[in-house]
């Protein structure tokens, strides 16, 4: 009888101040996980002020697939993933990819998205978010950023920053993925358009939950900075990578 090989997943998640939040969303996460799926969670407690970091410590106590990191200082939060794409697991992974902490998408959710993977043969797939408790005005800018960004690329994109997003483990080099800011989603998924045929990727629904403790890190500065970057990646940078892709 042969056995089937299990789903290997690296899943990177960091955390700054996020005491009130991290522990439901990675109960929910490990109580719902498949057993067809081999995890690897690499917590990242990047700099909290909070006690962060010492509920991070008790949940890799708790759960074994849990590696638990602690910095000193607070990276960007781009800088924070890119460093952990680095750091190697006890598996060699067959996808990566990374979530957040503030329990505004659930781990249940997150678990929805690794199952999509287990039956299908996607090299990349993120979510959509719906249901933002956001005003009126935010939804506005919300829709008009994301009209923005497809006209710039001709295309229709939907919300480009949706996170947990998780690709094949053989697009990582690729992807060359270098943004240390909030960026990096963007860069992750429209680099991903460009190298993945469109029935190999996909985007699945999920609700966008109220945040119920913490403050959130973003900003409308924080829009238009990410809006600049898009831009600028789209008549320079775009270039730039698919000029070294090919050299390379």
């Amino acid at each position: 009888m042969t056995h089937k090989k299990k789903l290997a997943v690296k899943l990177i998640v960091t955390c700054l101040n996020e005491e009130g939040n991290v522990q439901e969303f990675i109960h929910e996460l490990m109580e719902n996980i498949s057993t067809e799926v081999e995890l690897a969670i690499l917590l990242i407690d990047n700099g909290s002020k909070d006690n962060t970091g010492a509920i991070i410590s008790s949940l890799a106590q708790k759960y074994s697939s849990i590696t638990p990191i602690h910095r000193e200082n607070t990276f960007e939060y781009g800088k924070s993933i890119l460093e952990a794409l680095k750091i190697p697991t006890d598996f060699v992974p067959d996808y990566i990819g990374w979530a957040p902490s503030d329990n505004q998408i659930s781990g249940k959710d997150v678990n929805k998205t690794i199952n999509t993977l287990i039956s299908s043969s996607l090299d990349f797939i993120k979510v959509e978010r719906y249901e933002r408790n956001y005003s009126m005005w935010r939804r506005i800018q919300s829709f008009g950023f994301n009209a923005i960004v497809s006209l710039l690329f001709l295309k229709r994109i939907k919300d480009i920053n949706g996170s947990p997003k998780f690709f094949h483990v053989d697009l990582l080099p690729k992807l060359n993925l270098q943004n240390e800011g909030w960026f990096l989603d963007g860069e992750a998924f429209l680099k991903a358009l460009k190298l993945v045929s469109k029935r190999k990727m996909s985007s699945i629904s999920v609700k966008f939950n109220e945040r119920t403790h913490g403050r959130s890190n973003t900003s409308w500065i924080t829009a238009f900075e990410l809006l600049v970057k898009v831009v600028v990646f789209r008549f320079w940078g775009i270039r730039k990578w698919a000029k070294k892709s090919k050299s390379n």
